[in-house]
């Protein structure tokens, strides 16, 4: 039996832990307020969870909305470069950084002996994020710097498509785009009923 469009996006939501919530630049108080619902919810059920939009600044009219002033503007800090060093031969007694001409120096001082560029390797962390909810958004452009700075995070992310233009672009994984319901607000509150079988709507 197939699963259904709130089913699926139940289950995704519980296999991940942290989870970006994104907006379009220039929300609308109705995504600024689903966004906020489903911020809500997801710290509920455990999960780390952040709600973005580019450019982002909170209307003095909105800032009656329940963490409101946790929406960010930016997003930054995505994956983490790794610099691995093997000191299984020696251990460190000092270790000191500066930045010159662009580049980023790393001065590490062993108690004895030296360190070798074979002993200095390097990797890329995973990103912050398991899974991306966009809201309210035709497409990911409309999501600004957001996606144009960060590309490659959003095509290689699960992604969970909420919207109720008919125009939107199918772009996630799941989408739930619901052309007949007035606004986002409708479908995140039908939505978070079959998230929790309304026990977190209270």
């Amino acid at each position: 039996m197939a699963f259904t469009i709130q089913q699926q996006i139940s289950s995704l939501v519980r296999e991940h832990n942290n989870i970006l919530v994104c907006l379009p630049a220039k929300p609308t108080t109705d995504a600024i307020a689903s966004g906020l619902a489903i911020y809500g919810v997801l710290q509920k059920l455990g999960k780390q969870a952040k709600v973005v939009a580019a450019g982002f600044a909170l209307p003095d009219n909105h800032k009656f909305l329940p963490k409101s002033d946790e929406i960010s503007h930016e997003l930054s800090a995505l994956k983490k470069f790794i610099v691995s060093v093997d000191v299984s031969k020696t251990s460190v007694q000092d270790i000191n950084y500066d930045i010159q001409n662009g580049r980023l120096n790393v001065y590490i001082t062993p108690k004895t002996g030296y360190l070798d560029t074979r002993d200095v390797s390097t990797s890329s962390g995973d990103y912050e994020f398991d899974l991306i909810i966009v809201l309210d958004s035709r497409d990911l452009a409309s999501l600004g710097k957001i996606f144009e700075d960060n590309a490659e995070f959003f095509h290689h992310t699960p992604m969970i498509n909420i919207d109720h233009h008919p125009a939107n672009e199918q772009f996630g994984q799941v989408n739930y785009v619901h052309v007949t319901a007035t606004s986002i607000s409708e479908i995140i509150f039908e939505l978070l009923e079959h998230l929790d079988s309304g026990e977190l709507l209270d």
